[in-house]
């Protein structure tokens, strides 16, 4: 069975998910790779087309296949995940009539989870280390996901006091995480 891989790596922006888009008629599986950090800023817009007419997508977290009946889409474990942009976008596509199963749409327990505490260090101008971030993966378990809130909140509340920003509490971070999990 042949493996045939096509990198969007030097395209202009916004013109990689469209020739992904044309291609995944040939793919079985789409993945989408992208850097460690900042990855779902990336964005590319999909177009359907309705009795309403044409229709516009923009998907910041889901890769481009998403509308390929059949496509199994995943997201690489170096991909950051926004929970609350991918389920803005599934919802976005449920209204559409696309509904995705955990069997086409696959996610790994490694991905980096953009928090509500990371956005607001990153609007800022702070940052985090790579290997402090809050991975899927323990957004299924309260005391994983505990354990790390307690660690990274007293240093993520004082980085923001230096820039006079509204600190995070460890309760509410915490049932944000478990809803997302």
């Amino acid at each position: 069975m042949p493996l045939h891989v096509l990198l969007d790596a030097h395209m202009p922006y916004g013109y990689g998910g469209k020739v992904v888009d044309l291609y995944t008629e040939f793919a079985d599986t789409v993945v989408r790779f992208g850097r460690p950090v900042h990855a779902s800023q990336a964005h590319h817009e999909l177009s359907t087309y309705s009795e309403r007419g044409v229709e516009r997508m923009p998907l910041m977290a889901l890769p481009a296949a998403v509308l390929h009946e059949g496509k199994v889409c995943a997201l690489s474990p170096a991909v950051e995940l926004d929970p609350a942009q991918c389920i803005l976008e599934l919802d976005a596509l449920a209204s559409r009539g696309v509904h995705l199963s955990p069997q086409r749409l696959l996610f790994d327990a490694r991905q980096p989870v953009l928090m509500p505490f990371e956005r607001a260090m990153r609007a800022c101008g702070a940052g985090m280390s790579v290997t402090q971030r809050i991975r899927l993966g323990d957004l299924s378990s309260r005391a994983v996901l505990l354990r790390k809130l307690e660690r990274l909140l007293p240093q993520v509340n004082a980085a923001l006091a230096v820039h006079h920003k509204t600190p995070f509490a460890l309760e509410q971070s915490l049932i944000q995480g478990l809803e997302w999990g």
